[in-house]
């Protein structure tokens, strides 16, 4: 891909040009935002660096690239979490700036950036580029800073100080320094004071001298004069002007062609547990072993009348969450799919409004495809309903009924400050950015919900050659997803692991356990059972999007890494109700309730008995369960009382133990050609007053031999 990278004369974004070029992108043009004339060096920008702009041309001078620069001409006006286009602003300047570029370069199609950690900037960035159809590469993005400040001096980048705004760092001290010779005291100062170590909380900043991508020259400054912004006796902020610098040839320039492979073969020596840029990692006999993707194309039987929207919708008594159950068209037909999945989501979206709520409020999305092909189309006109930080999404290929294109549910939640999202458009080694208009990560109150991941490998954007590869690649993702958001897989509710051949069940499932004890999930976990014991349901379906082979989705629960007294307690059982035979498995906190499980394995009981008989048993176990979770909560409460230490985390235990579970929402899934399944009949399955939103999947095969996989949400706890 040809690419403009926006500089700043930092060392960041020169750092990111040297991984573009490794990935095989070619630079073909820099782009830079600097002071008007009369307003200094310094502007305090929210969104640049324009302290050393002096040097820019230099840096293009070096690497003897067209430079393209603009005047900032807007302010900070919108500041809030979220962006859109907004006259005079300063992100308006990026717009126009790169627009500049794409009329000279029409094949431009990426933007390099040195984003490690802003959300602020990341999220201006990619607004812009999302105007303009091009892709975001960011590939310092959510970076140990530690590892990459070294892995920078290994690459032979030189960059010195020139701005300084923090405590332990004093200008006529610091100022001109490299970044070899403060490297130490970054490191001590994090220790002492919790500072970034690359500068990402603004503590400093900096001019790349010399890169491995200055092949014409480096940069020599002769003369400087230290300027005080901001004179206090904590944190004196002081910059570095830069009065006189010249381009000094270097003695020997290499110029090989293969400007990729020297890239690599830097990163590759610097950070070799890092980097492996090969095509694929897995031997020919381990791929081997994994069994292909089995091909189903019967279309489902179950009912295909579904009831409207409105009455798939159900909210929780204690306000925090409303599901909706699935919605599908009401009169499927040979309508175009762009016109049914229009239908389909504003039925939802009009259930939803009479419940006080709106696309904003949603927080995770379930959408089931007949046909893949069909998805571009869908997802087209589901963008127009998800526009600025959409829900978290899994996508799944399903045999519903003839004629049903699509089918889709919901979780929405009522309180917004309660909601924090992860929506990364932009490519790293991260996680993959977004390939449609979804989150990676939505959380909403106690729950994190994650997006369904596939093996694409987060750099390329291309998906991992074998099934191990592209279960490992998925979970690493998810993991790094969950840590953005301070959490961890060791804080997992339940895992639903969608398979296009449930024969790699198997390998699955030694993938994640294998992952688990590599990542230190069952030390962190502080629970008997282990992460790796964690719930998780197994389903084959007939199709994934990219044609993947597996996709995983979890649930966790970030709140209880407070309370390892409170973590998830999963217990696995064998249960024979009216000689039917069938497995139950409990997911719970003590604060929020959690998940119950049911794999019936008598397919040849009656399924709505099964179901209706394994509901009240799984219902007791859970409400035992929940009593004994809030004894050991109470006790632990007396003994915190007892040492004045404060041990809340805002989820009070009720003032009584006896309370009855209610299930919230049912995950449904069972085999495509049971034609006693549908939505109606599934709700039916409880003779509470408020029956469940119901979300039924119709598959290929389901683990264990199950003939049903019953998932119940168990979201409240009700006082009697």
């Amino acid at each position: 891909m040809k690419v403009v990278a926006l500089v700043s004369g930092g060392k960041d974004s020169c750092h990111n040009m040297l991984h573009c070029v490794a990935l095989g992108h070619e630079i073909v043009a820099l782009a830079n935002l600097h002071p008007p004339a009369g307003h200094g060096d310094e502007m305090d920008s929210f969104m640049y660096q324009t302290v050393g702009h002096e040097a820019i041309e230099l840096i293009a001078q070096a690497m003897q690239l067209p430079l393209f620069r603009r005047a900032v001409s807007g302010t900070a006006v919108s500041q809030g979490k979220a962006y859109a286009a907004t006259p005079g602003d300063e992100v308006e300047d990026l717009l126009e700036l790169l627009q500049a570029v794409r009329a000279a370069h029409p094949d431009v199609g990426g933007v390099a950036v040195g984003a490690i950690l802003s959300d602020y900037q990341r999220l201006r960035v990619e607004s812009v580029c999302a105007r303009m159809g091009l892709t975001v590469l960011a590939y310092l993005w959510q970076r140990n800073q530690a590892e990459l400040l070294d892995e920078m001096l290994a690459c032979n980048l030189s960059a010195v100080l020139i701005k300084v705004a923090a405590l332990g760092l004093e200008p006529k001290r610091h100022l001109g320094k490299t970044l070899r010779e403060v490297r130490g005291v970054m490191h001590k100062l994090e220790q002492m004071y919790g500072v970034h170590i690359c500068g990402e909380g603004g503590e400093y900043e900096s001019l790349t001298l010399d890169s491995p991508l200055f092949w014409y020259g480096r940069i020599v400054i002769d003369e400087t004069r230290i300027v005080a912004h901001a004179d206090n006796d904590v944190a004196p902020v002081g910059y570095l002007q830069i009065l006189k610098a010249h381009l000094e040839a270097k003695e020997a320039v290499d110029k090989q062609s293969d400007l990729k492979a020297q890239a690599r073969q830097l990163l590759t020596a610097a950070n070799p547990a890092r980097y492996v840029f090969e095509e694929s990692s897995t031997s020919p006999s381990a791929v081997a072993a994994v069994l292909a993707p089995r091909v189903s194309s019967t279309p489902c039987e179950y009912s295909k009348t579904t009831p409207s929207a409105a009455a798939c919708l159900v909210t929780v008594p204690n306000g925090r969450l409303a599901y909706l159950g699935s919605v599908a068209a009401a009169s499927p037909g040979q309508e175009a799919v762009e016109a049914q999945t229009r239908q389909t989501l504003e039925q939802a979206m009009q259930a939803l409004e009479a419940a006080g709520l709106s696309p904003a409020d949603v927080v995770s999305v379930s959408l089931l495809v007949a046909d893949m092909a069909n998805f571009p189309a869908i997802n087209k006109v589901y963008g127009e309903f998800f526009k600025m930080n959409p829900p978290s999404r899994c996508c799944i290929g399903a045999l519903l009924p003839v004629g049903v294109h699509l089918q889709l549910s919901c979780i929405a939640a009522k309180r917004e400050d309660e909601i924090v999202r992860m929506h990364v458009q932009g490519i790293s080694y991260w996680a993959p950015a977004n390939i449609g208009p979804y989150s990676q990560a939505v959380k909403a109150g106690p729950r994190l919900h994650l997006a369904g991941m596939i093996g694409l490998v987060p750099e390329t954007m291309v998906l991992a050659a074998s099934f191990l590869e592209q279960a490992r690649t998925a979970l690493r993702s998810v993991q790094s997803v969950a840590r953005s958001m301070s959490c961890s897989l060791a804080r997992s509710l339940c895992c639903i692991c969608y398979l296009t051949n449930l024969d790699n069940a198997t390998v699955a499932a030694k993938e994640w356990s294998d992952f688990a004890r590599e990542q230190g999930l069952d030390e962190a976990d502080g629970d008997e059972s282990g992460a790796r014991d964690r719930l998780m349901v197994m389903v084959e379906v007939p199709t994934l999007p990219k044609a993947a082979q597996i996709e995983w989705q979890f649930i966790l629960h970030p709140v209880i890494a407070q309370h390892r007294g409170d973590c998830t307690s999963v217990s696995t059982r064998d249960v024979v109700i009216d000689g039917m035979e069938a497995r139950l498995t409990l997911s719970l906190t003590a604060c929020t309730g959690g998940y119950v499980y049911i794999q019936p394995r008598d397919s040849k009981a009656s399924a709505i008995e099964l179901l209706q008989s394994l509901a009240k048993c799984a219902t007791e176990q859970l409400q035992s369960k929940w009593a004994e979770l809030q004894e050991q909560r109470r006790m632990r409460a007396q003994d915190n009382d007892n040492d004045d230490d404060d041990d809340s985390d805002g989820h009070a235990p009720p003032a009584s133990l006896a309370c009855r579970v209610t299930a919230a929402r049912a995950f449904v899934a069972f085999h495509s050609s049971n034609s006693e399944f549908s939505v109606s009949s599934l709700a039916a399955c409880f003779t509470d007053d408020r029956p469940p939103a119901v979300e039924v999947v119709p598959c290929v095969r389901l683990a264990d031999q199950a003939a049903a996989a019953w998932l119940l949400t168990c979201d409240a706890a009700v006082l009697l």
